[in-house]
């Protein structure tokens, strides 16, 4: 049974479309201009609030927190993401555990994906492979539910 799980997971790992990977995305030829990247969406290791913008890795695998750092106007429009509310108290230091389906992006057709499901995006690409957070980011402006 286990390896009949196996093989379906590998037979269902996304191909992204020619031109489309990170690897092909995060270039300096393409810094400035609008492309299209897919992949997993991963949250970042911290994350307070967001009620303007949100943030998720677009990368090769699931869980992994490295690719493109997708930037999302938070809303409930298509390209748009939940907005992910501040702590109640101000106690410092205070932390809470996200879960995976509090990550929500909207595509296309009011699809949502949630963290670890495979989107595809498109927005204006920032590449500055000197940066001390993140070289490859992407603002959002379409995103499509893959699976």
């Amino acid at each position: 049974m286990i390896r009949w799980a196996l093989v379906f997971l590998t037979a269902c790992s996304h191909q992204p479309l020619p031109g489309e990977s990170v690897a092909e995305v995060c270039t300096p030829a393409n810094h400035g201009k609008i492309v299209t990247v897919s992949g997993s969406l991963t949250p970042p290791t911290i994350v307070t609030s967001c009620n303007e913008t949100c943030s998720m890795y677009v990368g090769p695998e699931a869980g992994v927190r490295k690719g493109v750092w997708a930037v999302f106007r938070v809303g409930d429009q298509p390209g748009q993401m939940k907005a992910i509310a501040p702590m109640k108290s101000s106690f410092a230091g205070e932390v809470r555990r996200l879960r995976p389906g509090d990550f929500q992006v909207r595509g296309a057709a009011n699809r949502v994906a949630r963290a670890g499901e495979v989107v595809r995006v498109t927005g204006r690409l920032s590449f500055t492979p000197d940066s001390m957070f993140e070289p490859c980011a992407l603002e959002v402006t379409a995103a499509e539910v893959v699976r």
